[in-house]
């Protein structure tokens, strides 16, 4: 999807339109390179709204928060086999006991498929040096985990060319423009 843009006007609709965009990506599988998805807009314009239709899109099950005060949670994409979560330790460094990231950098499913999204919100970030020690490198570079930030203007220097930008955009008391440029 190069460019997009369509107009929602209600949570459900903002959530529809993410879990759509999931399945398609979900569907395509991975690439060489890892799926960086940078949402940005005002505080209120529909971004963790958008992220909880696109965690649904991927088949996590519940609610995913906006990690506003840890900054970055990472969820297993449906029920896929994942060494971590048959009880090995997690690589260090890597910021959770459900998604393992090998020496190579890669997550330990050799499938062509996304293991993982990992959801941060760059909100609470000064400096985007501030992600280094969550290992956030070694996730931009897994081509196993779709990475979605909010507030990802902040880190914007740390992302990689083939960054998905997602464009929210009040336009009304329930409506938002939302603008896709990949």
């Amino acid at each position: 999807m190069k460019n997009h843009r369509t107009i929602t006007t209600t949570k459900r609709e903002t959530q529809r339109f993410a879990f759509l965009l999931a399945k398609k990506l979900k569907k395509a599988g991975h690439a060489k390179l890892a799926a960086v998805i940078a949402l940005s807009g005002n505080l209120g314009s529909g971004k963790t709204t958008f992220v909880q239709g696109f965690a649904k899109g991927l088949g996590i099950k519940g609610v995913p928060k906006s990690p506003t005060f840890i900054l970055m949670q990472t969820l297993v994409i449906g029920n896929q086999p994942l060494d971590a979560a048959r009880g090995r330790q997690p690589t260090p460094g890597f910021p959770s006991a459900t998604c393992r990231i090998n020496r190579s950098g890669r997550a330990t499913n050799n499938k062509r498929s996304f293991v993982c999204l990992v959801h941060i919100d760059a909100y609470r970030i000064e400096k985007p040096a501030e992600l280094e020690h969550l290992g956030f490198k070694e996730i931009l570079k897994d081509p196993h985990t779709i990475t979605v930030i909010e507030w990802a203007e902040k880190v914007k220097e740390l992302l990689p060319k083939n960054t998905m930008w997602i464009y929210f955009e009040h336009a009304g008391k329930n409506k938002r423009h939302i603008t896709i440029k990949s």
